[in-house]
Order: structure tokens, then sequence, then C-alpha cells
């Protein structure tokens, strides 16, 4: 497959999933629209030295407004910007304070960002500021740095602050919004692109073999691909055992996640959140390295998000049970308060009988408890059993048409205490 299908693929595709970032959403600097008058004065207002400045670059009134602009905006911007894109309120601030004829002066000033003294305007600025321009040395500092960045960021957002961030510190010219962005695709085009080649010369016949197979359209039914991408669902007997199943056929592959060793999760992440988005018939246009490394990360991600949902759904599942058993509790215990009173109303008359005459206890005693005391033991007993909110031996009766599925979770997840006490995690089950 030429590699250049594969970026054109592979980029074209990203942009669908994940909007392309606009210049607000980047630290690339930019001029305000209002700007609070401390600031103004502070940051916008000519020295004596920028104004003497300005008289020796020009002796028009014009030119020495755009010059004195451009001096002003390019140290909060880091590049120069068109005249004629400057806030009116900077543009005001300076002309007043430059002290220059006001009649006439916009209309003149309206061609200075297309003319010849700009330019020499400019490199004066840059000597004046000691800035690198932004040449052939700046253009590599860029690549570098965001070659570097793409190994663990993946957001065009992150590559552009980067190289924004290096080229300030290095103090060199910023270029245009508009050639970092389209330089921050084309070498995260690049490394996706190797990402992809290398994945695939991992893969073996078969193991390609099952990959494809994924996207095969069933009769009936979802595909294979449509049931991997499936969400956890609510906590039901049913969606724990589909959960269950899925998890085990990603045990099943035969394909090692080594291959994915080094990737940072982020870009694993965003990989499988793409793959998620494409239906068969987009993945079967993909170039197959392309397909078969989102489907790869596809996997490790949802392996990973099928325990994490097994373990969730376990916790209220469990969670359910102990709730329910308290209900049945409540209920057991509404319906044995007549019960309950008549032990009450027996211990009452015991204490009685205790309090009266020393010869006739016994006989008061064996009158309250009647001729089936072992029964008014049991009645005790039961209703000892259930103290201070013991519902435990309400849940079995619940718990036993989900023990097996629950067991079986147990055996495929690994528990891991999160104290120093592994006391839990190391019972059989």
């Amino acid at each position: 497959m030429n590699r250049k299908s594969i970026a054109w693929q592979s980029e074209d595709a990203v942009l669908e999933v994940f909007p392309m970032p606009t210049i607000d959403d980047t630290a690339y600097p930019r001029l305000r629209a209002s700007i609070p008058k401390v600031e103004l004065e502070h940051f916008y207002t000519p020295t004596q030295e920028e104004l003497d400045f300005s008289k020796a670059a020009s002796r028009l009134p014009s030119s020495q407004a755009g010059f004195l602009i451009l001096l002003k905006t390019f140290p909060r911007l880091g590049y120069f910007t068109m005249v004629a894109k400057v806030p009116a309120q900077i543009l005001n601030h300076v002309i007043k304070s430059a002290k220059l004829p006001a009649v006439g002066l916009m209309e003149q000033l309206a061609s200075y960002d297309h003319s010849s003294s700009r330019w020499k305007h400019q490199d004066m600025i840059l000597g004046h500021l000691k800035v690198h321009p932004y040449s052939k040395v700046g253009e590599e500092i860029s690549l570098e740095v965001m070659r570097k960045a793409v190994q663990t960021k993946d957001d065009l957002v992150d590559l552009i602050n980067t190289s924004v961030e290096e080229l300030i510190r290095l103090s060199t010219e910023l270029p245009g919004f508009s050639v970092l962005l389209k330089r921050a695709k084309a070498i995260r085009s690049d490394w996706n692109d190797e990402f992809f080649l290398q994945v695939s010369k991992t893969l073996n016949h078969s193991q390609k073999g099952y990959i494809d197979q994924l996207f095969s359209k069933k009769d009936a039914g979802p595909s294979d691909w449509e049931i991997l991408k499936q969400d956890a669902g609510n906590p039901t007997i049913e969606n724990l055992r589909a959960h269950l199943n899925k998890l085990r056929k990603l045990d099943g592959l035969a394909i090692s996640e080594s291959v994915l060793n080094g990737v940072p999760n982020i870009k694993i992440e965003r990989f499988a959140e793409e793959a998620k988005t494409f239906d068969i018939w987009r993945m079967q246009r993909f170039a197959p390295e392309k397909r078969y490394a989102l489907a790869l990360c596809l996997f490790k991600a949802s392996k990973s998000q099928v325990l994490d949902d097994l373990g969730e759904m376990l916790v209220k599942r469990l969670t359910k049970l102990h709730h329910d058993a308290e209900a049945d509790l409540e209920e057991w215990r509404a319906k044995q308060q007549s019960k309950t009173d008549e032990l009450i109303g027996k211990l009452e008359k015991v204490v009685e009988a205790i309090q009266g005459s020393r010869r006739k206890r016994l006989r008061q005693i064996e009158k309250v408890l009647g001729n089936k005391p072992d029964q008014v033991k049991r009645d005790c007993e039961a209703y000892s059993a259930f103290s201070e909110n013991n519902y435990f031996s309400f849940i079995l009766p619940r718990f036993s048409s989900s023990r097996n599925t629950l067991f079986d979770i147990l055996d495929e997840i690994q528990l891991i205490s999160t104290t120093s006490d592994g006391t839990t995690s190391k019972v059989p089950v």
C-alpha cells in the first residue's frame, strides 16, 4: 500500500471524528478586541526612544504610525500582524500617544500593509528586539519540537502549542497559524502511517484474517465489529453474561497486545475512539494497515473497558442485592410485628412475676409461657437472628439466580486489594 494513500485516508478520517482546531483553541497569540485601559497604556504607549526610532525609520506620518503599531504589537504576538487587523482601540491609542496628525492618516495607513516600507520596518524591528526572523532555522525548530511531541501527544492543539512555546523561548519569530496547523497535520499523519505500517508488519496472515472477518456482515443480528463497540448497559444478569462472553472472546484473540507496547495510552485511546465511530463499510474502505491498527487499538481499549464495566456492574449488582435484602428484612419485620408485640408482652409479664411473691414466681412464669416454652424460645432466636439490621440471610435467595454468573466473573478478573491487606483478594472462589 502506498504511504501517500494511507496518509490521505488517515488524516481525513481523523478530521471527521475530531474537528479541526481553530486559532482560539491554541496558545497562538492574538490581540483581544477589548483591552483594559491600564493594559492599553502599559503595553501600547510608545516611549520617547520608540518615537525617535519611528522617525528614523520614516519621515511620513502614516509610515511612522504603521511602524509604531508593528513595534508595539510584535512583543505581544511574536509575529507581525496586518495593521488592518489591529483593533481600533490599539490603533487610536498608538496614534494619539505619538501625537501624529489624525487628518487623513487612517486612509494613508490602509496602504501600509502592502508597501515596501513595511518589509524594511519588520527587519528593523526584529533587530531592535533581538528576535530571529522566521526562516529555515525557525522551520527546523518547529519541525523538531513537533516530531518530538507527537511521540507522546496526539492532539493538533498540543503540537501547535509546543511549537509556539519553543519558538518564543528561542526568541524566534512565529510563522502564520495556518503554517503551524498544516505542519502539525503532516507530522501527525507521518507518525500515524509509520505506526499503522509497524502494526501490520507484526501481524501474521491468520491474525489479519481474524480482524478482516470482524467486518463480515451476518445474515441476522449485529456483526462482530458492532458487538465489539457496544457499551455495557445496565447491570442486569443478561448484560453481565454478554459482557463476560465479550471478555472471553477478547482474551481468546490470538493477537498479542505487546504490539502496542511503548505506544502512549492517549494515542491508543484516540485510535480506539476513532475506530468506534466507523461502521463496517468505512473500515473496509481504509487501507489494510490502518484497518488492522485501529482494530487492535479498539481490542486493547475494549478489553480494558470491559474489565472496568464488569467491575462496575459487579459492584452495582452486589450493592443491589444488599439493598434488596435490607428491604426484605424490613418487610419480614413488618409481618412479624404482631409476634414481636406478643414476645414483648410475655417479657413484661415475666418481669412482673419476678417482682411479685417469691412463692408464686415459678407458677406465674409457667402461666405466661404456657405449655410451649420451646416455641417461645424459637421465636426469640428468630428475632435475635435479625438484630442489628442483620439482613445477610435474606441475600442468599436473591443471590442464587445470579450466583454462577457472578462467580464466573470472579474467575475471569484479577482482584487487587486497595490496601496493604490482601486477604480478600487471596480468598479462593
